[in-house]
Parts: C-alpha cells; sequence; structure tokens
C-alpha cells in the first residue's frame, strides 16, 4: 500500500467533503456516504482534485494572463486481453491486464458566454506546442499505473500548464477573429450544467481466454481446411476501461466499462481476380452473449459457405432502384447520412457541410419515421448495448434525445458546445480517449451517437416488403430489386466544400427478379449517395422484432473510435444507387494449402 503525507490527505479529504456537498444541494439530492468515502479511498480521485484545486488557484494572475474561470480533468485507465489464431494456431495473445493510464486537463479562460474555444477558422487546431514532450521525448499525457497521489499530480501539474498555454495563445487568437470575421449573434462558448458526484464500483473483466483459444484453433482449422479459402482468422478481445473525471464545478465521477470482441473472417478470390472475405462479428457488453462452442462452429461452416457461394456469383454492374436495407445495413445508412450531420458541433463550423442546420422544425423524414438517440439505454431486445453510458466524457448524464419526430427535425446531439436556442448539454460530449483529446482535439468531447434508435408507427412483413419492392421495380422499369444484409461498415464526408455523401459496404446483395421473385446472390458493388436525397426516399420499414433490429460497432471520427449502438428496423427505399468496388484482380495463390494435402 502506498503511503501518503498526511497533509495531502487531510486537505484533500476536506475538499472532497465540501465539494460533495456542494454539488448535492446544486443538485438537490443528498450525498451518499459511501460516495464520499469512496472518494477519499481511491488515490487517482484524490490526485485528480489536490492538482485541480492548486490549478484553478495558481494559473494566470498576471498581466495578460487571465485566471482559468473552468478546468476539467480526465483520466482514463484502459486494460484488454486478447487472443488471435490463424489456420489453426495462435499468431499472437495478451493474456493477463497490462493497464496504461492517460489523462487530458481541459483550461477555459474568459466565460461560459466567450472563452479560449471554438474559434471560428482554426487551420491550427492540431498544432502542438514545444512543452507537450516531457524530458523523454513522450507526450506528457502518460499517467503512472501505480496509484501514487503525487506522481499523478506531476504528470498532470505539467499536462495543465501546457493545456493554459494552449487556451491562452488560443484567447488571443479569438480576440483578433473577433476583429475580422463574423459570428453567430447570440452564441455562447460553454454550456452551465449541474455538477454531479458519482463514484460507481469498477466492472471485472471476465472472458476465458483458454476457452476461446481452443474455440479460435478449432473453427481457423477448419475453415483452412477448405481448399479455395484462405487465411481464416480468429479474434477474441476483452477490454476494460476506467473513467476518472473531474471539473471546477464539482463534478466527481468515475465509471467503467466492460466490453467483448469475437469475430471470424475468412477470404478467398474470385475466378477473375475480386478479392472476397466473409466475417462472423460479435461486440457486447455482456459476456454471457458470445456463442455457445457448437453456434459459433456452426456460423464458421455457414461463413465457409457464403464464400464458396460469392465465388460463384456474378457481378453487379453499378445499379439505381429500389432496395431493402436488412436492420445492420439500415442502421449504418441513418448513422451514416443522418446520425453525424445532426452532431452539434458541426453545426457551429463553418468548414462542415451543415445539411441539417437551421432545419429544426422542418419535415426530413417521412412522418412516420421518428429517430432518437439514448445514451441511457443499455439493453435492447436481449442484447447490450455498447453505446450505452452514464455520464459522458464531459461529465454530463447521457440523456434520451428525439432528434426527429414523425418527420420533423427536433434537436442535435449536444455536447457542452451550444448552439443557438440550445444552452445545455443532451449528454453526448464524447471522445475515445484522453490521450486523443490531448494530442489531436484540443478542444474537448465533442457530440457524437451512442444509440440511435429508428422507429415507426407502421411497419411491414417481410414478404410484405419483397412484394412492395418488386412492384417498386416494375413501376421504376427496373428488372429487378435488391435486399442488402451483413453491414461491413460505412463512411461520410460532413466537410463543405466537399460531396456530401456516403458510403456504407453490404456483406451481400441479392437481386430480386420482378417476374419470378427470385432472389440471387451477386458481389461487387457498394452504396453510395447523397443523403437528402437518400432519406426523402424510404418508403417503408420492417416488422422485425427487436432482438433483430440491434447493432454494435465502433464510430470514428475527430474525437476517434467510440462504441456505437443501433436499433433499426429493415428500409424500403425507393433509390440506391450501388458502384463498382475497387478491384485489383491478383490470382489466386499458385500452389494448393497445406491443408489439402492431409
Amino acid at each position: 500500500m502506498m503511503i501518503v503525507k498526511s497533509n495531502v490527505v487531510g486537505y484533500a479529504s476536506e475538499l472532497f467533503r465540501m465539494l460533495a456537498v456542494m454539488s448535492a444541494l446544486l443538485a438537490n439530492r443528498p450525498v451518499a456516504a459511501s460516495a464520499e468515502e469512496e472518494i477519499h479511498r481511491d488515490p487517482v480521485l484524490r490526485a485528480m482534485q489536490a492538482e485541480l484545486k492548486r490549478s484553478m488557484k495558481g494559473l494566470g494572475g498576471g498581466k495578460g494572463r487571465p485566471k482559468p474561470y473552468f478546468l476539467s480533468i480526465w483520466i482514463q485507465q484502459a486494460e484488454e486481453r486478447y487472443v488471435e489464431t490463424v489456420s489453426g494456431a495462435v499468431v499472437q495473445e495478451h493474456p493477463e491486464d497490462h493497464p496504461r493510464r492517460y489523462a487530458s486537463v481541459e483550461v477555459r479562460l474568459g466565460s461560459y458566454d466567450l472563452d479560449s474555444s471554438n474559434l471560428i477558422w482554426d487551420k491550427e487546431e492540431h498544432e502542438s506546442l514545444e512543452d507537450d514532450f516531457g524530458p523523454d521525448g513522450w507526450k506528457v499525457t502518460r499517467v503512472p499505473v501505480e496509484d501514487d497521489p503525487k506522481s499523478i499530480r506531476g504528470a498532470l501539474w505539467l499536462l495543465a500548464d501546457i493545456s493554459y498555454k494552449r487556451a491562452l495563445r488560443d484567447y488571443q487568437r479569438k480576440t483578433a477573429e473577433d476583429a475580422t470575421l463574423v459570428r453567430e449573434a447570440d452564441l455562447k462558448d460553454f454550456t452551465r450544467e449541474q455538477p454531479v458526484v458519482a463514484v460507481q464500483p469498477i466492472k471485472p473483466l471476465q472472458i476465458d481466454l483458454d476457452a476461446w483459444r481452443d474455440l479460435g484453433r478449432k473453427a481457423t482449422s477448419m475453415l483452412a481446411k477448405e481448399p479455395l479459402l484462405y487465411s481464416p482468422t480468429c479474434w477474441v478481445q476483452g477490454n476494460r476501461v476506467i473513467d476518472y473525471f473531474v471539473n471546477s464545478e464539482g463534478t466527481i465521477i468515475r465509471t467503467s466499462s466492460v466490453t467483448y470482441t469475437l469475430s471470424l473472417t475468412a477470404y478467398a478470390r474470385a475466378e477473375d481476380g475480386e478479392a472476397l472475405d466473409s466475417f462472423r462479428f460479435y461486440y457486447t457488453a455482456n459476456a454471457q452473449e458470445l456463442p455457445r462452442e457448437a453456434d459459433f462452429l456452426r456460423e464458421a461452416k455457414n461463413l465457409a459457405k457464403e464464400l464458396l457461394a460469392l465465388r460463384k456469383a456474378a457481378k453487379l454492374p453499378p445499379f439505381t432502384g429500389p432496395a431493402i436495407l436488412a436492420p445492420d445495413v439500415a442502421g449504418v445508412l441513418f448513422h451514416e447520412a443522418l446520425g453525424h450531420r445532426l452532431e452539434g458541433e458541426r453545426q457551429r463550423d463553418p468548414r462542415s457541410g451543415q445539411t441539417f442546420k437551421g432545419k429544426v422544425g422542418q419535415k426530413i423524414l417521412p412522418d412516420w419515421l421518428s429517430v432518437a438517440d439514448d445514451p441511457s439505454l443499455s439493453e435492447a431486445g436481449g442484447h447490450s448495448l455498447v453505446g450505452h453510458f452514464d455520464f459522458d466524457n464531459q461529465g454530463v448524464p447521457g440523456r434520451r434525445t428525439v432528434l426527429v419526430d414523425r418527420g420533423v427535425l427536433k434537436n442535435y446531439l449536444l455536447s457542452r458546445t451550444p448552439l443557438p436556442g440550445s444552452q445545455l448539454s443532451n449528454g453526448h460530449g464524447r471522445a475515445e480517449s484522453p490521450y486523443q483529446i490531448s494530442m489531436y482535439v484540443p478542444s474537448g468531447p465533442r457530440a457524437r451517437m451512442a444509440v440511435l434508435q429508428v422507429t415507426s408507427n407502421k411497419s411491414l412483413t417481410a414478404e410484405e416488403m419483397k412484394q412492395t419492392l418488386i412492384q417498386e421495380a416494375k413501376r421504376q422499369k427496373k428488372p429487378f430489386g435488391l435486399i442488402l444484409k451483413k453491414a461491413q461498415g460505412g463512411d461520410t464526408d460532413t466537410y463543405g466544400g466537399n460531396y456530401q455523401a456516403f458510403r456504407t459496404s453490404p456483406g451481400l446483395v441479392y437481386k430480386i427478379d420482378v417476374d419470378s421473385g427470385k432472389e440471387t446472390l451477386v458481389r461487387g458493388v457498394e452504396i453510395v449517395g447523397t443523403p437528402l436525397v437518400t432519406l426523402e426516399r424510404i418508403l417503408a420499414v420492417g416488422d422485425e422484432p427487436e432482438s433483430e433490429r440491434v447493432w454494435n460497432a465502433s464510430c470514428g471520427a475527430e474525437t476517434g473510435w467510440v462504441p456505437v449502438s443501433t436499433i433499426s428496423p429493415s428500409i424500403l427505399t425507393g433509390l440506391v444507387e450501388l458502384q463498382r468496388i475497387t478491384l485489383k484482380p491478383e490470382r489466386p495463390p499458385h500452389l494448393p494449402s497445406p491443408f489439402s494435402e492431409e
């Protein structure tokens, strides 16, 4: 046990007690004695609170050096265990926890109305100061993993100094910027939020790597014996993240989350040289939801069948027309075409395309569709939701936010960066880690999606959806419609000056003949489109049970990769555009796999 000098423990303890009581009074709720005790017992929180107080008191205070009006500290501890098997054997593994900690300190100068953030045209947003590097050449965002408060404070001290200097530089730029650029009237820089005190138990990371190592060997060995497949790979990983957050308003938070990833992938080549892959992907916050051995091996066999079928499938030429998007593909569509364009900072940033800026109260979807984002939702349809969180990375409770109500735009996803008419965060300020913030986005977490829900007050059965697809294809004089399944991911560009488009890659594409209704597997295409056109052409949604609508994934944007979930029915759109995928027509291996010699 690390022994701390009594003077540190003494004033820190009193500070914690006063802040906890103040926070509770402001929030009109009592303070649980256990929370105050837990704060005092946690050496990381003690160090953060002590350095927070010292920084607020000591930074600035001279001519041309204003004192901070706000300061926050975020420390994240990340741990992971994983094992990867290829063709029946382990290629790498990390069976034990080796935690790492990173920190970020946000310093704001000025006031809530006008501060050192949100420069209108910050071309040097990613510029670093020389002092970002410590004497050993590493960034000072690293924090000791040993629970030594003084050592932790040493890292925070340097980081706070760097952050203050950056804020001072930006505040001076802001003053100069206001002399040359037009800022929206009544647009403030930071929201005022109620402080929160929440110290949650740390969740255990529960994953049996021994069992998954053996199962990975079995599954990839079985796939390796298929002569036309290659590089079958199984990846199993458990992650735990512990977040510590304090700010000068009185917020004190400790939360933790665990996620588990299981993927199985194999590859092949078509006779024309197109690279093919098929996969099974499981991403969950509950290890009990990972498949059992018999189910996993059965899916491995189905994966092989899919790949062999794709090898024989005909290539589909570029196409425009009606299509049914399975729930996961539809979820990616809403995520890319709508969700990213409703993130709050994009409404302020003149570099953004601002597709939906100023459209609150206007119809943007059919009047039978609604969309919300609810970080507080932890489970749906018997599936855990990896996008769930209690508090965002700015210490604000995650709140359900109705974005579109019966087709009409109602709100945006908001961090603590306000928009006109929205002076409170709705708990969507997110970032991958303090490292991401300190290194690449010093302006802090930004509004991001969490659990995106698409609902409708009318729906069709699977057969009704198919018949409606055929009718729409006939109306458009198309020989076929499409069914798109198995989302592989997507991307979009939201910056102004670029094409406002998105792209989604379905793993399985089927042609539906308008005369016979026959389904034929095809390959070689991906979905592209522009958001306004695509969203306006949605004709119907399916009636799948909620258990089939959940899709967990990771989303990458300016503030890094964060876990997200979508809950969406399948959709029928009257217009989808498919383009050819990039193709490098390489020949398959010259020799057969050595597994074929057995």
